[in-house]
């Protein structure tokens, strides 16, 4: 019996250990000290955890060049769309898709962004490579360029001291009131895509900071489901503390910390709507 308890904790310790190694990061491209790849390898794209992609901001996505930090990166193209781990992330990978004249079709490209060893993004690459003429088209000659207009791009935040108690993920009046204006907003538009991401700041534990991140993120959209948003067009997540708007030194007292983290706690809304 002893030597079986052995065994079974051994095997717990592998899995612990496995586990460990896979949340810490991963680099299939072995993306080197400056951001670069010799080889570089794009995901399957079953693999996603948005496998529908998103309608990039091709305005947005020119304004992507070397040396944007990820939450440059978050705010102009978003969330990458395959599950990357959890630290020490050295790649990002997504899904876009592009109209194209002449049919309903939409142009599917990936898109890969490598950081280098200070968590700063160097090189992007598309796959195919012919997606990345899509950069190219002038917006006044280009033929897909009256159909991207077409799409209307909303960004709303509520930050979270207004909308909930310190720590709770319980909606309040106010927060309320607002969410209910900006879906009246949105009845005289076709929405395509509401994004709902949830954000901390960095006190607490990491685990505690997601969770209570995810449970505000889906507070939102349940109110937004209650005030008549298809559940089919929403997308709510929580990051946790991953992408801060705001730095604050550590040896300040606790309650000035709060205060100076405050814009930090957020719930974002990325609309997409024609």
């Amino acid at each position: 019996m002893q030597k079986l308890n052995k065994f079974m904790l051994s095997l717990l310790l592998c899995g612990f250990v496995a586990a460990t190694l896979t949340a810490c990061g991963t680099n299939p491209s072995h993306v080197d000290s400056n951001g670069k790849s010799s080889a570089p390898v794009f995901p399957v794209l079953k693999d996603a955890s948005r496998t529908e992609g998103s309608y990039v901001n091709v305005e947005n996505l020119r304004k992507v060049v070397p040396g944007l930090t990820k939450p440059q990166l978050y705010e102009l193209i978003g969330l990458p769309h395959f599950s990357e781990a959890m630290f020490n992330v050295r790649e990002w990978d997504y899904i876009f898709k592009f109209p194209q004249p002449g049919t309903t079709e939409p142009m599917v490209c990936q898109y890969k962004v490598m950081f280098d060893d200070h968590k700063v993004a160097q090189s992007y690459l598309f796959l195919p490579q012919s997606c990345a003429q899509v950069l190219n088209i002038n917006a006044e000659e280009g033929a897909t360029a009256p159909v991207v207009q077409k799409r209307q791009f909303t960004n709303v935040t509520l930050q979270s001291d207004t909308a909930f108690d310190f720590g709770r993920d319980t909606l309040k009046p106010e927060a309320r009131s607002s969410l209910e204006r900006f879906t009246r907003q949105l009845e005289s538009k076709t929405v395509d895509k509401v994004e709902v991401i949830g954000h901390t700041d960095r006190i607490g534990t990491p685990q505690a900071n997601l969770v209570l991140s995810q449970q505000r993120a889906r507070a939102v959209s349940d109110f937004l489901i209650a005030q008549g948003v298809q559940p089919r067009v929403i997308r709510a997540q929580g990051v946790g503390a991953e992408y801060p708007i705001m730095a604050c030194e550590e040896a300040m007292s606790q309650p000035a910390l709060i205060q100076c983290l405050s814009p930090n706690r957020r719930v974002e809304l990325r609309v997409t709507a024609f």
